[in-house]
C-alpha cells in the first residue's frame, strides 16, 4: 500500500531528506510572510535565507580545506536552513552582520568542537548559544531583538 513511500525514502539519505523538510517548512514560512501573517517580508526571509546559506557553504567549504577534513554540501545546507528558521529575517543593512556571524560560528564549531571528525553539538545551536551568551545585548541594541518575533 505504501510501496511508494518506503521505495523513496529508500532512494535518499537522510540528509537530503533533512534538507527537503526543512526547505518545506522555509517554502510555508515564505508563503505566510509574502501574506502578511508573520512580522517580516517574504522578500527579507529569502534574502535572509540566501545570506546564511552563503555565509554556511562557503565558510564550510573554507574550514574544510584548512582542516583537510571532508565534507558535504548537505550539512552546511541543514545548518543554514535551522538558522534562517530559528533567526528573524534582517531588516537593516546592518544586521546582515548578524546573520554571516550565525553561520560562520555555526561552521566553526564543527571542527572546533569535534572528536574523530566528528562534530559533538549541532553547530546551529552552538552558534545560537554563542551569540545568545555573549551578543545578545548587541543584537537587541542594533535589531530590537533576536529570534522569532
Amino acid at each position: 500500500m505504501f510501496k511508494w513511500l518506503d521505495d523513496f525514502l529508500n532512494s535518499i539519505t537522510m540528509y537530503r531528506l533533512a534538507v527537503y523538510g526543512l526547505l518545506t517548512i522555509l517554502a510555508y514560512a515564505v508563503i505566510l510572510a509574502f501574506w502578511g501573517a508573520l512580522f517580516f517580508t517574504g522578500p527579507q526571509l529569502i534574502l535572509s535565507s540566501g545570506v546564511l546559506y552563503l555565509t554556511c557553504v562557503s565558510s564550510n567549504y573554507l574550514l574544510s580545506r584548512l582542516f583537510k577534513a571532508q565534507t558535504n554540501v548537505e550539512s552546511s545546507t541543514i545548518t543554514a536552513l535551522i538558522l534562517s528558521l530559528i533567526l528573524s529575517p534582517f531588516t537593516k543593512p546592518s544586521e546582515i552582520f548578524f546573520l554571516v556571524l550565525a553561520g560562520v560560528l555555526a561552521m566553526g564549531s564543527k571542527y572546533l568542537l569535534a572528536s574523530n571528525g566528528k562534530h559533538i553539538f549541532n553547530p546551529a545551536a552552538i552558534s545560537l548559544l554563542i551569540l545568545n551568551l555573549f551578543g545578545c545585548l548587541v543584537w537587541d541594541y542594533l535589531s530590537g531583538g533576536w529570534g522569532v518575533r
